[in-house]
């Protein structure tokens, strides 16, 4: 976060992608007065697509081994869209490329201000 503080005093746009629960980035509040607003996406996929794609990927034993897991973090980011200020979930069960496109509209517009 400090980096992408530093970049934003450059006046450019950051978007921060990871891996985290929302209330993981919002509990960071000195931050907050570093940039305009904190917005999260979070992309949240059906349970039986999920588990489809870590079993097919390449090296997914691993992950497979653990899919509750990967099941869990995937429904609590589910549940915080309902709890959590400015946060947007996009069906990412969906091709790539139509879930690349809700990504890109959503940062334009955060951007641009239409949002």
């Amino acid at each position: 976060m400090r980096l992408a503080h530093e970049i934003s005093q450059n006046g450019v746009a950051v978007a921060y992608f990871g891996i985290t629960r929302p209330e993981q980035v919002l509990a960071n509040e000195d931050l907050f007065a570093y940039f305009d607003g904190v917005h999260i996406l979070g992309l949240v996929c059906d349970d039986s697509e999920l588990r489809r794609r870590i079993r097919e990927r390449a090296g997914g034993h691993a992950s497979a081994a653990r899919v509750d897991l990967h099941l869990h973090i995937n429904r609590r980011l589910a549940e915080a869209s309902g709890d959590t200020l400015d946060m947007t979930t996009t069906d990412a069960s969906r091709p790539v490329h139509e879930v690349e496109h809700d990504v890109r509209e959503w940062i334009v517009g955060l951007v641009s201000g239409s949002r």
